[in-house]
């Protein structure tokens, strides 16, 4: 008999308690094959967005999943990461429905709440398992099932940090077994602005093990070979949701030629349609380590910092225009600056000034520019693109694009493009 072990230990975290309606319909063996299929696009779908905000799936039946967010002291946020989640991955399933033409849309039901657990693995040394336990995922799993479907709602905690950041509706206290006093309960709407996402985390950790994408990883490792002695260039990943463009990215930046690289990693964002530059904004707030818990003050400096060390002597003509491209608001001598250019002109200068500095900071070691989910782009952030591809040309500069065939404002007329 197997050893029992057990590796628990005491955090704070955020639980979100989710199941997806819809996946299972009929016991006709062609409806249990396309249900297969759904089971792992979901599963990628929860898997890659929890670890994108930085939390882990703890289970995953196919139907029901419980993700953890654990509150750090030196990465905060770990509410509103859960919460941000948690909408995206309602909003993928929901647009998975659509491209796959279900006769009744799948969607998604959750529970969020925050407070202390036992974290960590269980099992026998042979068959250890990752698994939260505790009072929080009790009451989570409980909130998710006073949830209708389509409906997110979180505890009173998650309520009080992030209701300025996102829309609540207060809904009527419910009742939990052995305790005192009803628990407010509030349903999740939307985000009240439109956010970039948590800095730091632009790559989505993958764990589980590639199959079948052979030949494109060694496609995608011998265009960077190329790429570390000097030869730029353009690659496209397109492919339908659950086709593993997100995991053959994953995996490749495990190869040790990353090393020899700089990698720079954007998003779309599926509202990200109204936000100019988004993915690019993004790109440049990484490149410079600015977090979004930083102030007005600490971007600047670190934004200076950064300029001033590849364009010395000359950030005072450089740093208007890059702080005005990722929305920092700007006075003194910066924001004087920027008055005295014509609006027509300052979108002009803020490309041409990222345009140089891209180059600029290829000088030193290649680039490579990958933008996930590339069909959400905006229209201003295609351009720059387009603006930005020939770069590749005589600069060590690989762009990377990976999207989704089948939309006609982005993925499609810019594959016709390159």
């Amino acid at each position: 008999m197997a050893a029992q072990h057990t590796n628990l230990e005491k955090i704070r975290a955020t639980i979100v308690c989710a199941d997806i309606h819809g996946i299972f319909r009929s016991p006709e063996q062609e409806a249990i094959e396309q249900s297969a299929d759904l089971v792992n696009t979901c599963m990628e779908i929860i898997e890659s967005v929890s670890n994108y905000y930085g939390g882990k799936i703890i289970r995953f039946t196919g139907k029901s999943a419980i993700l953890v967010f654990e509150e750090k002291v030196d990465k905060p946020g770990n509410q509103k990461n859960a919460l941000d989640a948690t909408i995206e991955i309602r909003e993928k399933i929901t647009e998975l429905s659509k491209e796959v033409s279900l006769p009744d849309p799948l969607k998604l039901q959750a529970g969020i709440h925050f407070g202390p657990v036992m974290y960590g693995h269980i099992g026998t040394s042979s068959n250890k398992q990752l698994t939260v336990v505790g009072e929080t995922v009790d009451i989570a799993s409980k909130i998710r099932e006073m949830a209708n479907k389509g409906q997110i709602l979180s505890g009173p905690e998650t309520f009080k940090q992030n209701n300025k950041q996102f829309d609540f509706q207060v809904l009527e206290p419910i009742l939990i077994k052995g305790k005192p006093e009803p628990l407010p309960v509030y349903k999740v709407l939307q985000r009240k602005k439109k956010e970039f996402p948590p800095q730091g985390q632009h790559s989505r950790s993958i764990y589980s093990e590639m199959i079948g994408r052979d030949t494109e990883k060694k496609q995608l490792i011998t265009k960077l070979a190329s790429l570390s002695k000097g030869k730029g260039g353009i690659l496209n990943i397109i492919g339908t949701p659950g086709t593993g463009k997100s995991r053959l990215v994953s995996e490749i930046k495990k190869e040790n030629i990353i090393r020899q690289l700089q990698w720079f990693e954007g998003r779309g964002l599926s509202h990200g349609q109204s936000l100019s530059f988004h993915p690019f904004t993004g790109i440049i707030k990484s490149w410079a380590g600015i977090k979004d818990e930083d102030n007005p003050v600490i971007i600047e400096k670190k934004l200076i910092s950064k300029i001033e060390y590849i364009y010395p002597g000359t950030v005072n003509e450089i740093f208007p225009f890059i702080a005005r491209f990722i929305g920092l608001a700007l006075s003194g001598e910066a924001g004087e600056r920027i008055s005295e250019v014509e609006p027509d002109a300052l979108d002009k200068i803020m490309l041409k000034t990222i345009r140089g500095l891209i180059i600029k900071i290829s000088a030193s070691k290649p680039v490579v520019i990958a933008i996930e989910d590339l069909h959400w782009a905006d229209r201003s952030t295609l351009d720059l693109l387009k603006s930005l591809y020939g770069l590749s040309r005589t600069y060590p500069i690989l762009f990377i694009n990976i999207m989704r065939p089948g939309y006609v404002e982005t993925s499609d007329p810019l594959n016709k493009y390159l």
